[in-house]
């Protein structure tokens, strides 16, 4: 074989690890966006609950919108009802 084809041949099979300029530094322990692990699991842990108390939010405002449509239904029959009971004692 030809020299420059066994050092080819020798660099892409190279799996020794080399320091780097960052591992100087403690940046092997960040992940690529420069959060640690437990640190991201902690922002998914908040944003879960923020999203928790959202949703809790939109139900409770979903459940009070529709209790006042009851009432206002309500209010609106009971309010018929009278209208027709004076309207049939003023036939007879």
């Amino acid at each position: 074989m030809f020299p420059c084809v066994k050092n080819v041949i020798s660099n892409a099979m190279d799996t020794s690890e080399r320091p780097t300029a960052g591992a100087m530094f403690g940046a092997e322990k960040l992940s690529p966006l420069g959060v640690s692990g437990s640190g991201s699991k902690k922002i998914n842990k908040i944003s879960q609950k923020r999203s928790a108390v959202k949703l809790r939010k939109e139900k409770a405002m979903e459940k009070a919108l529709s209790t006042s449509e009851k009432r206002r239904q309500k209010l609106q029959q009971d309010e018929h009802k009278a209208q027709r009971v004076q309207s049939l004692k003023k036939l007879y």
